[in-house]
């Protein structure tokens, strides 16, 4: 006939009540309290009912320990979604501002573009009256070339003509003098 010791039933928890909260934790941690009190009790039981409360005992320290391992890979879990969404804020707000600064610099280049429109819109009419007034410099100045040699001839002219004057007119008034006595 089966004793009583061989009917305990150890209910440990699985491993998904634990994943469920911190409270679901708590309670596995007293199951397993439980399960080691009534391992105790059995210590003092026959050679085969001492062997299976040892391992009913060294599986409900390793399910302890595990129990822990599993609550504190949550919070690492729970800290890497954190950090991953402070991490994904940041770069959306970085991407904002690489964005308006991007817009910035579009402003810019257009007014830049706007600016070398209007000069070259002013290069351009330059280039339309420039060539005209060289040709009007160049028709004066070629005119002003043919000019100057009539110019200096007529000043010649005048003056030889004004000398020629002078010495009959001196030659007259000299002749006239020494003659003009007699």
């Amino acid at each position: 006939m089966p004793s009583w010791r061989e009917n305990v039933v150890f209910d440990l928890p699985s491993n998904d009540s634990c994943n469920n909260s911190s409270t679901a934790g708590g309670d596995s941690i007293r199951r397993i309290i439980l399960a080691l009190s009534m391992a105790a009790t059995l210590t003092a039981c026959t050679n085969e009912s001492d062997k299976v409360a040892q391992i009913a005992l060294r599986d409900a320290e390793r399910q302890s320990k595990q129990n822990e391992q599993l609550l504190s890979l949550n919070g690492k879990v729970a800290e890497g979604a954190r950090d991953l969404v402070a991490a994904d804020s940041a770069s959306r707000m970085t991407l904002a501002q690489v964005h308006q600064d991007i817009q910035g610099e579009r402003v810019q280049l257009g007014q830049q573009r706007d600016h070398l429109e209007s000069d070259r819109r002013t290069i351009a009419s330059q280039r339309r009256t420039d060539p005209v007034f060289q040709e009007g410099f160049e028709i004066l100045s070629m005119l002003a070339a043919a000019a100057a040699p009539l110019g200096l001839c007529w000043l010649l002219l005048r003056q030889s003509a004004s000398a020629v004057d002078s010495t009959a007119t001196a030659e007259i008034l000299l002749n006239e003098r020494l003659h003009g006595n007699d």
